[in-house]
């Protein structure tokens, strides 16, 4: 984890078994990085919690360890905000991505993924830097894992940010290679259909791109009462009063059904999908879903769009639009 490690120098080295200790395992002394994450193979079977150690030192504290974690993912916050998606940073994090995957980490084992996690523009950057770093598609097999970890969903992120942020990729380039990126953004925009196939619906990812790509989407009126009932059949818990479906306060900013008494977890199941889109829609002081604060009702919501997918994606584009009414 030393800052001054390169990319090419950024791999897992396997340490060796102390032959006088059972169960212990000896760092090589050869070894020029004092900054480590010890962690299990892919093929082992007793398996150890990630951990980060500095071995110039004696073992930090946890008070130590959580303010050190926090100094560290401001650091890369910094970092990865300045730098641009093809910067060796930026190359180290897919290939964190990598070895998350092949050992079957957490991704908040490094603290770059927890910075990005906060910032819709760097997770953005994430798929940018995945996509000209070559490993796209590997983002795409482990999608529905990283979003459920981390508590955020791509399709959170606004246009506006979308937009910019690959302006942003391309104005970085030298502009002799500038029109060949440019006409290669069909292909990044195949990337993102098919991301908002697997963790949206298909039915909708199409017109969600339109909303990316344009900021434009058709026009809608308010959910119906009927409408609603319609989506109330379909959500069901596991218990027969669906009381064990989780409840959260959603703070929207806009009236997008028509009001009638239902329960509360109904309730929140659609309000869900409409504060996504409000998140979506750059709504002003609207709630940050990428908040740490807000963490628990990102959850919540995540949940709702795993299990209910369909109606989850079916509310959710119709408040776009509904949204998008509004504007015009």
């Amino acid at each position: 984890m030393d800052e001054s490690v390169s990319s090419q120098e950024f791999y897992p080295v396997e340490l060796k078994h102390n032959e006088d200790i059972p169960n212990a395992f000896i760092i090589p002394e050869d070894l020029s990085w004092k900054q480590i994450i010890l962690f299990s193979g892919a093929d082992s079977r007793f398996r150890i919690i990630p951990k980060y150690f500095n071995i110039n030192n004696e073992d930090y504290d946890f008070k130590y360890r959580s303010q050190h974690s926090k100094h560290l993912i401001n650091r890369w916050t910094t970092l990865l905000q300045e730098e641009d998606v093809y910067g060796e940073h930026w190359k180290k994090i897919c290939l964190m991505f990598e070895i998350c995957s092949h050992n079957e980490l957490p991704f908040s084992t490094h603290n770059g993924f927890k910075a990005i996690r906060n910032d819709p523009e760097l997770l953005v950057k994430l798929i940018l830097s995945m996509w000209v770093n070559d490993t796209i598609e590997l983002l795409k097999q482990e999608i529905d894992y990283f979003e459920q970890e981390m508590a955020i969903a791509f399709h959170w992120i606004s246009a506006n940010i979308w937009q910019s942020t690959i302006n942003k990729m391309i104005a970085a380039m030298p502009s002799v290679f500038q029109s060949s990126i440019i006409k290669k953004l069909q292909e990044l925009f195949e990337h993102l259909k098919d991301i908002f196939d697997s963790t949206l619906s298909p039915k909708i990812s199409s017109d969600f791109l339109r909303h990316i790509n344009e900021s434009n989407l058709d026009k809608a009126d308010k959910i119906t009462k009927s409408e609603i009932n319609e989506f109330k059949t379909k959500i069901k818990g596991i218990s027969d009063t669906n009381n064990d479906l989780p409840v959260i306060r959603i703070p929207l900013k806009g009236s997008y059904y028509t009001p009638q008494a239902m329960p509360v977890f109904y309730k929140v199941m659609m309000e869900s999908a409409m504060v996504a889109a409000e998140s979506a829609a750059s709504i002003n002081q609207g709630i940050n879903l990428f908040s740490p604060i807000y963490k628990e009702n990102s959850r919540v919501i995540n949940f709702y769009r795993k299990y209910y997918r369909e109606n989850y994606s079916e509310i959710f584009i119709r408040t776009l639009k509904i949204i998008n009414s509004k504007r015009k």
